[in-house]
């Protein structure tokens, strides 16, 4: 039957257990980790511009509600204006 004879042999066990995990790792960062940050980095970035595009947005809108107020205004100056002549 064989067994741990030393000291030696388990610190070799637990380095070759080491080694791999670490490559393992390493593999797993490579193939998965890399990617996945690269993806959230450019979905990451299109939110950014998202936000951005509404922001112009809200700002049109905004310009807009205040020229569709004036014009109103304006209507309702001319309405008056017509109604008394």
């Amino acid at each position: 039957m064989m067994g741990v004879q030393s000291w030696g042999d388990i610190a070799s066990i637990i380095g070759i257990i080491g080694g791999l995990s670490g490559f393992i790792g390493w593999i797993v960062k490579k193939l998965v980790v890399n990617p996945l940050t690269q993806t959230m980095d450019k979905l990451t970035d299109g939110f950014h511009s998202l936000n951005k595009t509404l922001e112009e947005i809200r700002s049109n809108s905004n310009e807009l509600d205040k020229r569709i107020d004036n014009l109103d205004v304006r209507v309702t100056k001319i309405e008056v204006v017509t109604e008394k002549a």
